[in-house]
């Protein structure tokens, strides 16, 4: 069952509701609601809207008396620390009671929190790995903390740089963040359906490794290094070295661990060829319906493929728009467990 939350907050809005606006919940944030609407299997979630970091920096600019995007740093200790609105405290609790209820369970249930800037996830930057994500969060005030580290993280030396470097003055339009259940991932992956460094388009090349998906976001680890036709045979297949992978803490909010992957998996294929074959399949379905070559991040726990993000492939010379495409096999309810 397709999973529906029916509270709504100032501050808090459901994944999959209609009407969410980019302007108030950032480009990660409309990428996961528009695969809910397209029924893609998502873990379930909620998103704070920009106007919570906007009362934030209203509250600082009051006590420093600062221009805006004047002290970068100082802002970003700042919002580390800064005091949240009651009403946005208690709409995190509540929205976090709902998917532990829906979920089923009685104790903790880890979640993911991951920033959603105004300007990112669009056709021209990604930000893709500039933004913090905070996973493995389990109680109310290690969620606080996760949402003021994302709010921080768009003021990050990083973040500035890349922004300055596009012609911007550096500070964020906005940021918005996004709360959902953690999916505890036996394989990670990451698929473009261009080949984003020959830009052949009958390429489709997939990064697979072991665990949660940080290792593959932070560079960390060599994955698999997949390609697969537009007939969805795989044509190239190479092991990475993946000597460590990243899985959840081994306590309450102490977030993720890095570990050994077992000398047995380090040189063993990630995905098998039916694995490969659906996420090909399913990226090359969603690019069709969204209409560019996509970006699409995943993971894979048990039988079941989740879709955590799909963005647009912004390193192409000449982005193309995707009218149509071959990988119809992929159906929407492959998985439903992350409902």
């Amino acid at each position: 069952m397709r999973f529906r939350a029916t509270w709504a907050g100032r501050y808090v809005h459901w994944l999959g509701q209609p009407g969410l606006d980019r302007s108030h919940i950032g480009g990660k944030a409309a990428g996961l609601n528009a695969l809910f609407q397209l029924g893609v299997p998502v873990p379930p979630g909620c998103v704070v809207d920009a106007e919570a970091l906007g009362s934030a920096l209203a509250t600082f600019r009051r006590e420093a008396d600062v221009r805006t995007g004047a002290e970068a740093s100082i802002i970003g200790d700042y919002l580390l620390n800064a005091p949240m609105e009651p009403a946005l405290v208690d709409e995190l609790q509540a929205a976090a009671s709902i998917l532990q209820a829906d979920a089923g369970r009685t104790g903790e249930l880890p979640l993911a929190v991951r920033s959603s800037a105004l300007d990112e996830d669009g056709q021209a930057f990604s930000f893709a790995g500039l933004h913090d994500t905070v996973l493995d969060v389990r109680t109310p005030d290690g969620l606080q903390s996760a949402v003021r580290q994302c709010w921080a993280s768009g003021w990050s030396d990083r973040a500035i740089a890349y922004r300055r470097k596009r012609g911007g003055d550096g500070a964020p339009d906005g940021i918005a963040v996004v709360v959902q259940r953690m999916v505890p991932s036996d394989v990670s992956f990451v698929a473009f359906t261009t080949d984003p460094v020959t830009e052949d388009p009958n390429r489709l090349v997939i990064s697979a490794t072991w665990g949660l998906g940080e290792a593959l976001a932070s560079g960390s680890v060599h994955p698999d290094h997949i390609v697969v036709d537009r007939d969805c045979n795989i044509i190239e297949y190479e092991v990475g070295a993946k000597r460590t992978m990243v899985i959840p803490g081994s306590f309450t909010d102490a977030g993720v661990r890095t570990v050994p992957v077992p000398r047995a998996l380090q040189s063993r294929p990630v995905l098998t060829t039916a694995q490969a074959d659906k996420i090909a399949s399913m990226a090359r379905w969603l690019a069709a319906r969204m209409g560019f070559e996509a970006d699409v991040e995943g993971c894979i726990a048990g039988d079941d493929v989740y879709v955590l993000q799909a963005r647009p492939i912004t390193s192409l010379a000449s982005p193309t728009r995707v009218e149509s495409a071959p990988g119809t096999r992929f159906h929407t309810t492959m998985s439903t467990s992350a409902r």
